[in-house]
């Protein structure tokens, strides 16, 4: 019987270690481009936090990315970034929506 390991990752806002599916990541390439990842799945370093809005903003906000890749990113950069997340949650919230239609009926 095959067991399936809890994959634990650390929150750059608190420095609590979370299981991987109550996160969301961002990623930074070799080449130094910091790009929102929130399947997963994008080569690079890692940073996460909380998929819960506040926590999000807070990242943005308080430009947590710096100290986490350890590089100062530009203020358009985060901006870009904003968006992105922003995209990234109204279709989290159609989704959620859907689900709940279909467990409705």
């Amino acid at each position: 019987m095959k067991i399936d390991k809890l994959y634990l990752r650390k929150s750059i806002t608190d420095g609590q270690y979370y299981p991987q599916d109550r996160l969301v990541r961002f990623a930074k390439s070799k080449d130094g481009i910091v790009e929102f990842d929130p399947n997963k799945n994008k080569k690079g370093r890692g940073a996460y936090c909380l998929k819960e809005n506040e926590v999000i903003e807070e990242v943005l906000k308080k430009r947590l990315l710096n100290r986490a890749f350890k590089k100062t990113i530009e203020a358009s950069q985060y901006e870009k970034l904003r968006d992105e997340v922003n995209i990234w949650q109204k279709t989290q919230i159609k989704e959620d929506q859907t689900l709940n239609t279909l467990k409705n009926n």
